[in-house]
């Protein structure tokens, strides 16, 4: 299952509070194994909900955060750690459903003005604890350079 907002609830990346009320919803409908693939991409997983609308033998990608996302930018703002062993965790939670085959790395670097750095620390998790003087120092940094890092964990429903 998924979940949504009550209604009248708003999420703070459009300008309102945060979310506190879900109800679940199924992503598929009643329909069982009816896609071949899906991503899921920094966001919350279900296991048996993607094993119960992906086809057996379908594909499941994973991407999580590496220990050095953001890393400078995290060492200047208080945004939330990566869990070191993240990759670890996730694999062993989908273990029931799906069999683990293998997993990509990909990191590089980014320079960033400060309108976008700024907006790039909005966007994270951690956005909603940022005070306005942490937001007005991210827009002072001139070229800032952070790193990206990500792992895509590739799955197979069993």
């Amino acid at each position: 299952m998924l979940e949504s907002a009550v209604p009248g609830n708003s999420h703070a990346a459009f300008g309102g509070g945060r979310l506190e009320k879900y109800h679940p919803w199924q992503l598929a409908g009643p329909l069982p194994n009816v896609f071949q693939a899906l991503l899921n991409v920094f966001a919350p997983r279900n296991p048996s909900e993607f094993a119960r609308i992906l086809t057996p033998g379908g594909f499941l990608v994973v991407v999580i955060p590496t220990q050095q996302h953001l890393r400078e930018l995290r060492a200047i703002a208080p945004l939330l750690n990566i869990e070191e062993n993240k990759q670890h965790r996730v694999v062993a939670c989908m273990a029931e459903y799906f069999a683990f085959a293998g997993a990509s790395k990909v990191e590089y670097d980014i320079e960033l003005d400060n309108a976008d750095l700024t907006h790039l620390a909005q966007m994270t998790p951690s956005a909603r604890h940022l005070s306005p003087q942490t937001l007005e120092g991210l827009r002072k940094q001139a070229g800032f350079r952070t790193r990206v890092g990500f792992a895509l964990l590739r799955f197979v429903r069993i």
